[in-house]
C-alpha cells in the first residue's frame, strides 16, 4: 500500500457473535479510518439456542467469509452474545486497583455459585455509596466462563485466527462511539445505549465514553414475534415478515436524516477528515448534538434524529401493548437507578442500535415514554469508504445501528 494520509496497516479482524447474526469487520488503523472489509452471516434460528451446534456452524462459516471478504491478517477480537455471560452491579467496601478483581471474583462466585477462578471478569468502579450506612463504592461487573471463553478461542484456531481480545458487546457498543467523546468536557454528557437485539436488549450508561450502568433485558425481537404469532395464529416466520415489513428507517417514516446518500457520507470523510465533540445547540432546545468541530455540522454517527412525535405506531395493530409496555418500564427504571447514582445528572438523549432498531416506530416508541431526545447510531457512517472496499451485507445510504458492537470492537484494546 502506497503512503498516503489514510494508509495504515489493517486493524485485527472484529468478529461479533451476534445472536441471530455472525458479523466480521476490518478497518485500516489510520486517524480516519477506512472501511477495508465487512460480511455478515444470518445465523439459522433453528440452532441459536444451541451451542454446539453454533460452533460447528461458525466452524464452517468463518473461513470462506475471510476469503469472500478479502479480510487480511489472522489476528481477530471479539465479544460474546450477551446471553452467554453476566452484569452485575455490586457495593463492595474497601477496594483498591489491586484488589478490586480479587473482591468482585469472591463475591460473584457467592452469588452464582461458582468455582474459584471460573469467571473472566471486568470491573468498573463507577461511585461512592453507602451500604448498611457504611461507605462503599458502585462497582459494575461484566463476567463470563473462563471455559467458555477458551473454547471460542479454539474455534477460531480451527480457522486460523489468533484471538488477541474478548469484550462484552455491552463495551463495544459504547467503544463504537468513542470518537464522539474525545474532549474533556465530553464527560458531561450522559447517554443511555439501547442496544436491541434479536434476543436480548443491553442496556449502557455512559458519562462521556465512561461506563456508569449497565444491564441486559431478556426481552428483544424474538419476544415481538412470539406475541405477534400468539395474538395472531401464526408461525414465527410470518411474524417476523409482518413486523419487519414496518421497520426500514428512511425519511418518510419518522427519522429525520441529514443525509440522502450514504456513499456520500463516506466519502465526505476523505476531504473533511471529521472530528467530532459535543456541543450544546440552543436552536434545538438544548439537546447535546454532537457536531464535527472543525464545519460544524453534525456527527455522522448521530445524523438520524429519532422523532418521537412521527407517524403512528402499530403496536396496537400488531398486538404488542404488554411487551412494548413491559420494556419502557424496564428502561425508566434504568433511568431512575442511574438517578439515585447520580442525583441532579439527568440523562441528554438516547441512542439506539441493533439489529432490531432498524425499525422506526419502535426506536419513537421508546423514545416518547422516556421523554427523552433520541438519536439512531451508525458508527459505520464515520468510516472511509474507497473502491478497495470489500463489503457484503451492507446497503449504502442506509443507517447500520446493527453494525455498532462490530464497530465498537475495533477500537477495543488487546488484551490477550
Amino acid at each position: 500500500m502506497g503512503i498516503g494520509m489514510f494508509s495504515s496497516q489493517p486493524s485485527p479482524i472484529a468478529i461479533d457473535f451476534g445472536s441471530s447474526s455472525l458479523k466480521l469487520l476490518q478497518v485500516s488503523s489510520a486517524e480516519q479510518p477506512e472501511l477495508l472489509a465487512a460480511i455478515e452471516i444470518p445465523v439459522p434460528a433453528k440452532i441459536r439456542g444451541d451451542l454446539d451446534k453454533l460452533m460447528e456452524f461458525y466452524t464452517t462459516e468463518i473461513p470462506p467469509a475471510l476469503k469472500k471478504g478479502q479480510f487480511k491478517g489472522k489476528r481477530c477480537i471479539i465479544s460474546l452474545p450477551c446471553q452467554q455471560s453476566t452484569i452485575q452491579h455490586l457495593q463492595l467496601s474497601g477496594i483498591t486497583e489491586s484488589n478490586i478483581e480479587e473482591l468482585v471474583q469472591s463475591n460473584l462466585q457467592i452469588q452464582l455459585n461458582c468455582m474459584p477462578g471460573s469467571l473472566v471478569t471486568r470491573s468498573f468502579p463507577i461511585t461512592s455509596v453507602y451500604r448498611d450506612d457504611q461507605p462503599a463504592t458502585e462497582v459494575v461487573t461484566l463476567a463470563i466462563q473462563r471455559e467458555l471463553v477458551m473454547r471460542y478461542v479454539a474455534m477460531l484456531k480451527k480457522c486460523k485466527l489468533a484471538t488477541i481480545g474478548v469484550h462484552s458487546e455491552l463495551m463495544a457498543m459504547i467503544r463504537a462511539f468513542d470518537h464522539l467523546n474525545r474532549r474533556e468536557s465530553d464527560k458531561d454528557t450522559s447517554t443511555l445505549y439501547v442496544d436491541f437485539g434479536w434476543s436480548a436488549t443491553r442496556v449502557a450508561i455512559a458519562h462521556g465514553s465512561n461506563l456508569v450502568f449497565a444491564r441486559a433485558m431478556a426481552l428483544g425481537g424474538r419476544d415481538l414475534d412470539l406475541h405477534i404469532a400468539e395474538r395472531h395464529h401464526c408461525d414465527l416466520a410470518a411474524a417476523r415478515s409482518q413486523r419487519l415489513s414496518l421497520a426500514t428507517h428512511t425519511t418518510s417514516n419518522g427519522v429525520a436524516s441529514h443525509s440522502t446518500n450514504g456513499m456520500a457520507v463516506f466519502n465526505a470523510g476523505l476531504a473533511k477528515g471529521r472530528m467530532t465533540s459535543v456541543a450544546r445547540q440552543p436552536e434545538q432546545g438544548g439537546i447535546a448534538v454532537h457536531d464535527d468541530r472543525r464545519v460544524g455540522e453534525i456527527a455522522p454517527a448521530l445524523r438520524h434524529s429519532i422523532d418521537s412525535n412521527g407517524s403512528a405506531s402499530p403496536v396496537d395493530e400488531l398486538s404488542l401493548n404488554d411487551v412494548i409496555d413491559t420494556m419502557t418500564d424496564e428502561l425508566s427504571m434504568c433511568v431512575r437507578y442511574h438517578d439515585g447514582l447520580f442525583p441532579g445528572r439527568n440523562i441528554d438523549r438516547v441512542v439506539m442500535v441493533g439489529g432490531e432498531a432498524r425499525q422506526s416506530w419502535l426506536c419513537r416508541t421508546l423514545v416518547k415514554s422516556l421523554r427523552l431526545p433520541g438519536q439512531l447510531g451508525d458508527p459505520l457512517a464515520r468510516l472511509v469508504f474507497s473502491s478497495h472496499s470489500s463489503v457484503t451485507g451492507l446497503t449504502f445510504g442506509q443507517p447500520q445501528p446493527g453494525w455498532a458492537v462490530a464497530c465498537g470492537l475495533t477500537a477495543c484494546p488487546t488484551d490477550l
